[in-house]
């Protein structure tokens, strides 16, 4: 059975749905991404993964949260600070994500095929465009993003590229106008969830108030019947007090007939 919390308890439902929508969708989208950038022999930039491994994990917070509320076990000001703390998280990814997605113009990106192995020939053919196009900085960025550094490998003075396979998050984004807009639909979706999870944090609070609210009348009632009875025992008369204000009386009584 539902607990009946009113409409902090429908705030707090409502938000939870919300959350784990939107978590299921950035897991799928991230890890589409993920995938196609490894099937290419690449590694995914850390902002991808990131996000991947902060969706995965709200997704697990938001089902046993969801659990214990339905069961009314859910201890609401622990809830209240975990959800402040997927609510950083969020912020950060959204912020990591947005920051270089707020610059770029997906319309004005050429469309891709949608196979992984277009996909994967893109990114070969960027990363040979950085190797050969490399400068002779001892670091830097080559035009994919791919990082890279020079090292002298000590043979006839001749410089090597070590060349980093991982992608940059910035190439990565100006790959197609699909993988843009995807980007930027994970962007939007993270924005959303710093906005739920501060809503969900306040309902928590509030949830937490109402319910120690509630419980404090009847609380209060055992004390004050605990009071009552304790002063009542206090001003009552001992059986052993009563005998002896009798004996008393008697004894009063039996001198004045002598």
């Amino acid at each position: 059975m539902a607990p009946k919390l009113g409409a902090l308890g429908v705030t707090f439902v409502a938000m939870r749905v919300i959350q784990f929508v939107a978590f299921v969708t950035i897991v799928g989208m991230t890890a589409n991404f993920v995938n196609r950038i490894n099937t290419s022999d690449r590694d995914p930039p850390g902002e991808l993964v990131g996000t991947l491994v902060v969706a995965t994990a709200g997704i697990v917070y938001v089902v046993i949260t969801s659990i214990l509320y339905w069961d009314e076990i859910l201890p609401n000001l622990v809830s209240a600070g975990l959800d402040t703390l997927i609510l950083i998280a969020a912020i950060v990814v959204a912020v990591l994500l947005g920051r270089p997605l707020s610059k770029t113009n997906c319309e004005a990106l050429g469309f891709s095929s949608n196979s992984t192995t277009a996909f994967g020939s893109g990114l070969n053919t960027t990363f040979d465009s950085a190797t050969s196009t490399s400068t002779s900085t001892s670091t830097g960025t080559g035009y994919s993003g791919y990082q890279y550094q020079r090292r002298d490998n000590g043979v006839n003075g001749v410089a090597a590229e070590q060349v980093n396979k991982t992608v940059s998050y910035l190439s990565f984004i100006v790959t197609d106008k699909s993988t843009c807009h995807q980007l930027k639909a994970v962007w939007g979706l993270s924005t959303a969830m710093a906005v739920t999870f501060a809503f969900s944090v306040l309902a928590c609070i509030g949830l937490w108030y109402r319910v120690r609210r509630e419980a404090a009348p009847a609380g209060g009632v055992k004390e004050v019947d605990a009071e009552a009875a304790a002063v009542k025992n206090v001003d009552a008369p001992s059986e052993s007090d009563e005998d002896d204000r009798d004996g008393g009386y008697r004894f009063r009584l039996g001198q004045g007939y002598h």
